[in-house]
């Protein structure tokens, strides 16, 4: 994604070097995974069908990614584990169900699919991507931080693949690719993902997971629009995909993991169990604040500021109620990160310090405040 810190740069280059003051978000969407019970079991066909299925929510029906227009089909998922996997239900409605990919690891969003992005540690830091088309056609990515911020995605043998991964899918109202078959109503994704695979390069989240802990995650469909041409469906020409998202990312970008929403992991104690809220939020919400700050002054300067009155920060940044404090900057020209930021909070009696860097990485101490709590992991 070349030139975006550019074109921060060309927004505010009109007023010289007058700060564009980011945004604070409201807290993202959160969704309890519960733990199978006993008897409990799921078969990964594709069908749904499990009374394990039945037992827990839908997730809110999915938006478009940068609050635009509603979405044209509703999209929508639930989710179960059992210890060693995390299991995953999609349902997309869908009048035309069509596929090209046959092969992994191919691109699979340059068909219609189903994505999932987790991050465990929270931290912006090798989170995972899995893309999976009506096919069952998967792409596994694994990114050491967004592309924005000089990242890259590494899948494939010795780089990063889910070995007992399963995946499954069926349609309904139509055979998939044959347009005289339809109009089709939907077609379900059903997934397995082991989790020892989601914790690799992690430094603080743990599998399995414990009740009460909570992960980064978030959902995108890519939708192209397709017509029926000599009985086979082809992309409208010129016309780019929809972006549609459960936890609104507020900008055409899923790489901003910073703005995902809560994997809460729950017993299995449905209707009883409920999730906490990420003590964290609030001392995120200022970093990240500084963090784009920093980015949009050095795109206009040609350097990060050692000055928090520079950057154009919001008053709830500045006058510490995100935070204990307000952030404390660190400058260091000759460091490869260019800049640091902490932020010191105290929750309930207990403090815990926020950090991030160039490179968007959020780090906390203790450790696990993020995940599990300031109790620690």
């Amino acid at each position: 994604m070349p030139g975006l810190w550019a074109l921060a740069a060309a927004a505010v280059a009109a007023v010289a070097s007058a700060a564009v003051t980011p945004p604070i978000f409201p807290y993202p969407r959160q969704y309890g995974v519960h733990r199978l019970g006993p008897g409990e079991r799921i078969v990964v066909d594709g069908f749904l069908n499990e009374t394990a299925w039945d037992a827990v929510p839908w997730s809110e029906d999915f938006v478009d990614i940068d609050a635009g227009p509603v979405p044209r089909f509703r999209t929508r998922y639930k989710a179960r584990w059992d210890g060693n996997n995390l299991y995953i239900g999609y349902w997309l409605e869908e009048p035309q169900v069509w596929a090209n990919l046959t092969v992994d690891d191919s691109i699979v969003f340059h068909d219609n699919d189903a994505e999932i992005f987790i991050d465990p540690d929270g931290s912006c830091a090798w989170y995972k991507e899995l893309e999976v088309n009506a096919l069952a056609t998967w792409w596994q990515l694994i990114l050491d931080k967004p592309y924005i911020d000089g990242g890259s995605a590494k899948y494939g043998p010795g780089k990063w693949v889910m070995p007992r991964f399963e995946a499954a899918t069926q349609v309904f109202g139509c055979e998939i690719n044959d347009p005289s078959s339809g109009p089709c109503s939907h077609w379900t994704l059903e997934m397995l993902l082991p989790l020892e695979s989601y914790v690799v390069n992690e430094t603080v989240a743990r599998s399995p997971p414990v009740p009460g802990d909570l992960w980064r995650w978030d959902f995108s469909r890519v939708e192209w629009r397709v017509s029926d041409v000599g009985n086979k469906f082809e992309k409208v020409p010129g016309v780019a995909a929809a972006n549609w998202v459960w936890s609104a990312q507020h900008a055409i970008n899923m790489h901003l993991p910073e703005r995902w929403g809560y994997l809460c992991w729950l017993d299995d104690k449905v209707n009883v169990s409920t999730c906490r809220t990420d003590v964290t939020w609030n001392a995120r919400q200022a970093l990240a604040a500084v963090y784009y700050a920093q980015h949009q002054f050095s795109a206009v300067n040609g350097y990060f500021s050692a000055t928090l009155s520079d950057l154009g920060l919001p008053p709830s940044v500045l006058n510490g109620q995100l935070g204990t404090q307000p952030p404390v900057l660190i400058v260091d020209p000759l460091s490869p990160y260019g800049f640091a930021a902490n932020v010191s909070a105290t929750v309930g009696g207990q403090t815990f310090v926020g950090s991030i860097n160039t490179q968007r990485h959020f780090t906390f101490d203790p450790p696990g405040a993020a995940v599990c709590g300031l109790g620690g992991c």
